[in-house]
């Protein structure tokens, strides 16, 4: 009687330390994407995350090639985002490209409680621009902000601040991704 009695306190234990529920959750981990509409100012996209470890973790925005369909899509895209070159007297940078306005809104989620840890808007720019490919296509990224995330539950939420009608035909994600490991 004694030993059920026991196994059923470590039973309770685990459960009320989280490592059970843990084993079941299906909140996804970065790397995740969202669409997000750029064409309009107001536009939203939210993230449900979990990190299982503290980690940096980057936020971006990928701006995707249509080629060959409408090069002249792939065109504007190239010179929305820009690139940076150098001055060759100072060492300076030179930025091209337009900046996009992005309010990012960053929630940690304590059982069922939602806590406001970071709202900002940030102005994204060429300086930070790189491409890639994914299971989606070619993409331009533009970097948002990198960010500390300890272990936990969080929800992101993005909303766009300026209009830009000519990307309305233009495939845009906004995407988290592990960077560096905090030190």
């Amino acid at each position: 009687m004694i030993k059920i009695g026991v196994m059923i306190v470590t039973l309770v234990s685990f459960l009320n330390a989280g490592w059970f529920a843990n084993l079941f959750d299906s909140t996804p981990t970065p790397p995740i994407t969202v669409p997000i509409d750029l064409s309009k100012a107001g536009n939203t996209a939210e993230i449900k995350m979990r990190v299982k470890n503290e980690w940096n973790y980057q936020c971006c925005l990928l701006f995707y090639y249509t080629f060959p369909e409408h090069h002249e899509i792939d065109n504007f895209i190239e010179n929305f985002v820009g690139t940076t070159k150098y001055r060759t007297d100072s060492g300076l940078p030179i930025y091209s490209g337009t900046s996009v306005p992005i309010k990012l809104s960053i929630y940690k989620i304590d059982r069922k409680k939602k806590q406001l840890l970071s709202l900002h808007t940030y102005l994204t720019i060429a300086s930070i621009a790189s491409g890639g490919n994914n299971s989606t296509g070619y993409y331009l990224q533009r970097l948002v902000q990198t960010f500390k995330f300890e272990k936990g539950k969080y929800i992101l939420k993005i909303e766009n601040l300026k209009g830009f009608s000519r990307l309305q035909d233009c495939k845009v994600e906004f995407s988290i991704s592990m960077a560096r490991k905090y030190k």
